[in-house]
């Protein structure tokens, strides 16, 4: 079994995890965040392969990523969600992974059942996408309700 915790990249906190025992994190990685080494960012690639020996050097393994966590099944934010769920996807393959996670959206303002035609019309594609680069989705399961907002909450895996 591997222990390991949920982190942005850090040399620091891949120091920390390997000081205290952890042989694992999810790599919390955004679009937004304008990290070197996100896909579309001039030489991502090299410098994913760079991150990539820094946690194979240390013994620490990225275990997945995650990089998905607005609501994919929002009409509104399609273009843009798709584009982040393939990049995380791409991501999770330079850097070794063979996970990539985040949450699986919802219709919002209905109920949860009505959420599944549009679900499978969205990921049907995006799993073969993840699955012709080696790669699992994995869907994290926080309610996004009561103490997160919008409420109710947009992940449907929870």
């Amino acid at each position: 079994m591997k222990i390991g915790f949920l982190t942005a990249y850090n040399s620091e906190r891949i120091a920390f995890a390997e000081k205290n025992g952890f042989s694992s994190v999810e790599l919390l990685v955004a679009a937004n965040r304008n990290d070197k080494f996100y896909p579309g960012q001039k030489d991502w690639k090299r410098y994913a392969a760079e991150i990539r020996n820094e946690f194979e050097n240390s013994g620490v393994y990225i275990t997945s990523v995650g990089g998905f966590y607005l609501n994919v099944l929002d009409e509104k934010k399609q273009a843009a969600m798709t584009a982040e769920v393939k990049n995380t996807v791409l991501l999770a393959r330079e850097l070794g992974s063979k996970v990539a996670c985040g949450f699986s959206g919802r219709v919002m303002g209905e109920e949860l059942e009505k959420s599944l035609p549009r679900y499978k019309k969205i990921w049907t594609p995006l799993a073969k996408f993840a699955s012709e680069n080696g790669i699992k989705i994995g869907f994290e399961h926080c309610p996004m309700g009561r103490n997160h907002l919008p409420p109710g909450g947009n992940n449907a895996m929870c």
